[in-house]
């Protein structure tokens, strides 16, 4: 499982593409042959949804590149404590992103699910995370793959101290975060927080 899967071309370079086909919100995404399908649908999105994001007022934006770096910020929310900045604690936000992989000549399907916490001060959360760095399969690249994601989806949920979910590979520097990979099926994906849903990738015209 850890040959090239190239996390920062699938998981993070579409994650959290908003889909707004319709509104006139600043969205932009790219294309891609799956080559096969993993069969499973996405986990749903469950609620209970929140009132810390107050769409036309607070703000979220996802931020990756090809070099395993990803970024999640959101500001403006209202409602949640600040948290103690002690990694780990329960107290931070949670961003789960779900995707589906294709990957190598044999196009084997992965179900998949990347999560990160960020600390909340004064309604502003920052995440930010070299995956490389934190032990995850993925491999810096500048061009093309055999790897293909689709069916990427975001869901950040207020803290849940009780959230701990088992992961493929956790991250070095704080094991309630990390990256979970199953096979094409049922399984793969990450547990749903039992909090309340703050945000999803999409747009919003107010």
């Amino acid at each position: 499982m850890r040959r090239r899967l190239l996390i920062a071309c699938s998981v993070v370079g579409m994650v959290l593409v908003a889909r707004g086909v319709v509104l006139a919100d600043k969205t932009m995404s790219s294309l891609a042959n799956p080559q096969a399908l993993a069969g499973a649908t996405m986990p749903a999105i469950t609620g209970p949804i929140g009132a810390s994001f107050v769409n036309g007022t607070s703000k979220g934006q996802v931020k990756s590149d090809n070099k395993c770096n990803f970024q999640v910020k959101l500001t403006g929310l209202v409602g949640i404590p600040d948290s103690n900045g002690i990694p780990g604690n329960g107290d931070e936000v949670i961003c789960i992103a779900d995707f589906h992989i294709t990957m190598g000549a044999a196009n084997s399907n992965l179900n998949g699910s990347l999560v990160t916490r960020g600390e909340i001060s004064s309604g502003k959360v920052s995440i930010k995370v070299a995956l490389a760095a934190q032990g995850a399969p993925c491999v810096p690249t500048g061009g093309g793959s055999d790897t293909q994601q689709y069916d990427a989806r975001l869901t950040c949920y207020e803290p849940d101290p009780a959230y701990a979910p088992t992961f493929t590979f956790p991250f070095t520097s704080d094991a309630t975060q990390g990256l979970i990979l199953g096979p094409s099926g049922p399984g793969g994906f990450a547990p749903r927080p039992a909090s309340n849903l703050i945000a999803v990738a999409g747009s919003n015209s107010q």
